[in-house]
């Protein structure tokens, strides 16, 4: 069974800039590291990534089905050359098809979507590790949160459920990928921190744990909207029973984690 991962990708393309503030995550893409490791095993043949910036307006899950999908650079104000990166990884709409029926037999709505390309908590994080360079033919499925259709009370719990649903890919050989943050807001540093403490703290109890994220005092301004974390709650639905490795870092200088899920 593949390990399943939350990643924090950074603001916009700032990682592929070698910006100051996105230093040590970058660190913690390096190909020594567990991160690298993970999306490099042999093992993967293809990746789903759920990312804090496809969201849908109904509640509703889309699934990305097109065979060569596009980049969208849902960002602005930057470089030139921050608009011409190109990933050349295909989709798969067979593993677009097999990710809406496990939905739809878990009673999730779903629908397949075409046309709008993997946005930068997609691409960023892919080609700064390097997958899209050293592994051009794996295959990528971007799937969506289920957006602001779902109340704020039950993203937590529907996302959990959207993890539940798609485990058994992880014995298909799909990485299931979160991308988000884990700290996403307006917070001071001494905030974020007790906030990243408080998460690492309920991952050490067990992945089901993380659907008390929300009871820091800090959690609402460490995440006004929820949709940065709750890719992370996907994760840990999938990764039910697993063993769970956090890896802290420095983002923007608050303190953050990736967290990967074994076994």
């Amino acid at each position: 069974m593949l390990p399943t991962m939350f990643i924090g990708h950074g603001g916009g393309p700032l990682p592929l800039l070698g910006h100051s503030s996105h230093e040590d995550l970058v660190r913690t893409w390096a190909a020594e590291g567990p991160v690298h490791s993970v999306v490099h095993d042999a093992s993967v043949r293809a990746i789903v990534v759920v990312s804090a910036h496809h969201e849908t307006k109904d509640g509703t899950v889309d699934v990305m089905m097109d065979p060569r999908p596009g980049l969208l650079f849902d960002y602005g104000g930057f470089a030139p050359e921050t608009y011409r990166y190109t990933m050349d990884n295909p989709g798969s709409p067979e593993l677009g098809r097999r990710v809406l029926d496990l939905l739809g037999a878990a009673d999730i709505p779903s629908q397949a979507q075409s046309g709008r390309g993997h946005d930068h908590g997609v691409f960023v994080p892919l080609l700064g590790l390097g997958v899209a360079a050293d592994r051009p033919s794996l295959p990528v499925v971007s799937v969506s949160l289920r957006g602001p259709g779902v109340r704020r009370a039950g993203l937590t719990e529907e996302h959990f459920a959207m993890g539940r649903a798609l485990a058994p890919l992880r014995r298909e050989g799909v990485l299931l990928l979160g991308s988000g943050n884990s700290v996403h807001g307006r917070c001071t540093p001494e905030q974020a921190k007790g906030f990243d403490d408080h998460l690492q703290a309920l991952a050490a109890e067990g992945p089901a744990a993380l659907r008390r994220w929300d009871e820091h005092p800090a959690a609402s301004v460490c995440h006004a909207r929820p949709e940065h974390l709750v890719p992370l709650l996907v994760c840990a639905g999938a990764a039910a029973g697993a063993s769970v490795e956090s890896v802290p870092h420095d983002f923007m200088g608050d303190a953050a984690c990736h967290f990967l899920f074994h076994g």
